[in-house]
């Protein structure tokens, strides 16, 4: 799936054994199921971006939601450019 053309809505939905990956409204990955046992110590989370220190990854997001009881941010880089 090329996703550099265009900005795209991303939507993750995780729940009991199930998880699913919708890009603009479509399901792409379906992963009913797939969750066969608990996460390690009661431990839940999602990551994205450049994960293997120290490689860094690149990407332009026009917004970003999250809902889930346990947040956390780690690595944040931002820039903002600015138009005259």
């Amino acid at each position: 799936m090329n996703t550099t053309s265009a900005f795209h809505t991303y939507r993750i939905v995780i729940k009991d054994k199930d998880f699913q990956v919708l890009v603009d409204g479509e399901l792409k990955i379906d992963g009913t199921g797939k969750f066969t046992r608990p996460a390690y110590n009661g431990r839940s989370g999602i990551s994205f971006g450049a994960a293997n220190s120290p490689n860094l990854g690149e990407a332009y997001w026009e917004s970003v939601k999250i809902c889930n009881p346990a947040r956390s941010l780690n690595d944040l880089v931002l820039e903002i450019r600015l138009s005259k």
